[in-house]
């Protein structure tokens, strides 16, 4: 298998797994969100903040997801745009999981899950130069 394809299958894998999870997460935090924030007595104006808060990350997230699966198919040819944008989802991921750690009040190793998936990512492209 070359490093374009495994590239490619990378790509399809994680982007496919960050949908269905922020596909799931998106909907679960409509159910539970509020029943949350109202256990833990948040102030009106901020369980709006952080409803909206939510729903803006996990759109994002899955917006990221997509854009994985569509560039798949690029990076098996090599495409310089896809090379691109899948090293900046790597990077991102890369940081996502140092930063989550790093500044979580508990630091769950489970947190490093993204910096697992950016240097899943990055590594087929860095073979494939």
């Amino acid at each position: 298998m070359s490093a374009e394809s495994l590239a490619q299958y990378v790509a399809l894998g994680i982007g496919s797994f960050q949908f269905l999870a922020n596909s799931a997460l998106l909907f679960r935090g409509f159910s539970r969100l509020p029943e949350e924030l109202a256990k833990e007595g948040a102030a009106g104006r901020i369980a709006d903040l952080l409803r909206t808060a939510w729903v803006y990350g996990m759109l994002g997230n899955l917006c990221i997801s997509v854009l994985l699966i569509v560039i798949a198919v690029p990076l098996r040819t090599g495409e310089p745009l896809a090379r691109h944008l899948a090293a900046a989802i790597g990077v991102y991921y890369v940081v996502l999981g140092f930063a989550a750690y790093t500044f979580a009040p508990s630091r769950h190793p489970g947190l490093l899950v993204f910096t697992a998936l950016g240097i899943g990512l990055l590594a087929p492209l860095w073979l494939s130069r």
